[in-house]
């Protein structure tokens, strides 16, 4: 997080300081917090809780600037990737739990089962985002998870349905969680049973600035040469919790290559893979991106 201001401090993530009374203490003007971020790290590097509210604005410190890297086992080694508007995806999760009546296998017709109804509705959110959201702002739905009864020979009164939905743009979240709510019951309905949808809100879009990601662009391409640095020509529909700082600040993710040198970028496991592997090799390449975005952003010359 780049700081307006003359002098400079470099803060590792993780140190348990207080960042709002930090930089009187130390006499500073700026403080620029520098993390790698590595695979299933689940922090930002300053939440825009603390730059709003507690932290460096209330200190007197006008936040200017905002950068991130995540570490990724699909791009080799000395590379990095990113773009400008919508980077990673929104992530909410969803529990739909259907209820009907419950009674023996051996008599369905004396139930209500709720197992083929909650089938139905896991068919029909799959239609729903073919037919109902605009192709050209996308939506990912995802069922992870159907649990209904504990044996063979019971029908279970009710049964749940859990998954992630995953979009670009906050207009498609809407109308995504809307037509779950809507599809979910009214299948239900019609079967006689009823549904009870549930969406817990995740992280929302990671956005990056035009122009902050055309900044790190040509940055990186400097650093790094121009045929090292990528422009990623879709978004990710992983999702991040540095867009909480993006949603507040003028900023960029970026994409920091890390595939180790006997794997295939195109075949290694991906990040959250129980597989995965990382090239520590990469973490010297992130921290000088670090600190040239940090200095470059600053106009600070050598």
């Amino acid at each position: 997080v780049i700081v307006e201001g003359a002098g400079g401090f470099l803060v590792p993530l993780g140190v348990g300081l207080s960042f709002a009374d930090l930089p009187a203490a130390l006499g500073l003007e700026i403080i620029l917090v520098v993390g790698l971020r590595l695979g299933c790290v689940n922090h930002a590097l300053l939440t825009a809780e603390a730059i709003r509210g507690r932290g460096l604005a209330l200190a007197g410190w006008a936040v200017t600037g905002a950068f991130a890297l995540h570490i990724t086992s699909t791009i080799p080694t000395g590379n990095v990737a990113t773009r400008g508007g919508p980077c990673m995806a929104s992530a909410d999760r969803f529990v739909i739990r259907v209820h009907g009546a419950g009674g023996h296998a051996s008599e369905p017709f004396r139930t209500i089962d709720p197992v083929p109804i909650a089938c139905e509705i896991v068919l029909a959110l799959q239609s729903m985002i073919t037919r109902r959201i605009d192709v050209f702002d996308p939506a990912v739905l995802t069922v992870g998870r159907i649990h209904a009864g504990r044996t063979n020979n019971i029908i279970s009164p009710m049964a749940e349905i859990e998954g992630t939905i995953r979009t670009l743009s906050e207009q498609t979240r809407a109308k995504v969680r809307d037509h779950l709510e809507r599809v979910a019951q009214k299948i239900a309905e019609a079967h006689g049973a009823t549904a009870e949808p549930e969406i817990i809100p995740g992280y929302p879009v990671t956005s990056n600035d035009d122009q902050f990601a055309q900044f790190t662009l040509d940055t990186a391409s400097e650093v790094l040469g121009a045929g090292n640095v990528h422009r990623l020509p879709n978004p990710i529909m992983g999702a991040e919790d540095f867009s909480y700082v993006l949603n507040e600040i003028p900023g960029t993710m970026m994409f920091l290559g890390g595939t180790p040198p006997d794997r295939d970028p195109r075949t290694a496991p991906a990040n959250h893979s129980n597989l995965v592997t990382f090239d520590e090799s990469a973490m010297p390449i992130g921290v000088e991106l670090y600190a040239q975005m940090a200095l470059r952003h600053l106009g600070v010359t050598a």
